[in-house]
């Protein structure tokens, strides 16, 4: 019994939990949270310049065709634009209808000549053709079958490039009845890109007004810009065309960021190293893509880090 009043002493000096709370002290104190770090993800891509693959096919080289032709090839550099340009004659000649003129041992310009616009110029004095607007599909039907393997122009055709054909005839229709179906030849150009929006059949020759144009249901089918062969220059037309290709410096990403974490890193094929961020950067919440402003050569490595937004 000795030992109870040291057990009362106790009991009576431990403080109660109403007075613990009176002084404003909590018992049971909540359990700090625990924040966790957003997850960073990294993506690489490598830009490409976007490739345009042209074939010019013709009756003969007026002064008007070669006049501005320098117009087209600097508005595609201009834009960064990797192209192919051939010339084939409209004539449909027994073993070698459809082959590419070769000048100077090339069978195209390409951006890597020193002129490209100077070797344009004489592909195109190499025309000859007393035919008209359905022996030029007929021609470009032959290009493309000689754009396969073993064929004449094979390495034309690259498989990423947008595909198109500027078709020149200024004496109208004069071509005899090749049988060639135009339905025909509009799914052999889908059979080559399927998508419509990688092709474009262009014509300067008939006003395109003109309610019988024979290239109508080409243009309805694929679209293409028609000019009417009396409307010199011809700069507007060469400038329009190499409008047409698209140029995008977009990146479509795996995951979805948190658009103001986006961090880009780009190192260019020269060595040159640059970040990006902010307004450099464009996000699309629609597509999830990227799109960078600011130039990009060919071949730069780009890498794109980001907060992914969590669901």
């Amino acid at each position: 019994m000795r030992h109870l009043p040291c057990l009362l002493v106790l009991w009576a000096c431990a403080p109660s939990e109403s007075s613990l709370r009176a002084q404003g002290s909590n018992p049971n104190p909540p359990t700090p949270e625990t924040t966790i770090p957003p997850k960073r993800q990294v993506e690489h891509f490598t830009y490409r310049d976007p490739r345009f693959d042209m074939i010019f096919i013709g009756q003969y080289a007026s002064a008007e065709l070669l006049a501005d032709v320098g117009m087209l090839v600097d508005v595609l550099e201009v834009r960064g634009v990797d192209y192919h340009l051939g010339v084939v004659n409209m004539d449909h000649v027994p073993d070698i209808g459809g082959r590419l003129e070769v000048v100077d041992g090339e069978r195209w310009a390409h951006r890597d000549m020193p002129d490209p616009a100077d070797w344009l110029r004489r592909a195109l004095q190499g025309l000859w053709s007393r035919s008209g607007a359905e022996a030029a599909m007929l021609a470009a039907a032959q290009a493309l079958e000689e754009s396969e393997l073993g064929g004449a122009n094979f390495g034309f055709l690259r498989e990423d490039s947008e595909v198109a054909f500027l078709s020149y005839f200024a004496d109208g229709d004069v071509s005899p009845n090749l049988g060639l179906d135009v339905e025909a030849f509009i799914q052999l150009l889908l059979d080559v890109r399927p998508d419509p929006e990688l092709l474009g059949w262009h014509t300067i020759g008939l006003d395109p007004g003109y309610g019988g144009h024979p290239y109508q249901p080409i243009f309805d089918a694929i679209g293409g810009i028609g000019w009417d062969y009396t409307n010199t220059p011809y700069a507007p037309m060469y400038m329009a065309i190499a409008g047409t290709v698209e140029v995008t410096r977009a990146f479509e990403l795996d995951g979805r960021p948190v658009p103001e974490s986006l961090w880009v890193h780009v190192l260019q094929p020269d060595g040159g190293e640059v970040d990006l961020q902010g307004a450099a950067v464009i996000y699309d919440t629609t597509t999830n893509t990227v799109e960078l402003d600011f130039p990009l050569q060919d071949g730069a490595a780009v890498q794109v880090s980001y907060d992914v937004l969590e669901p």
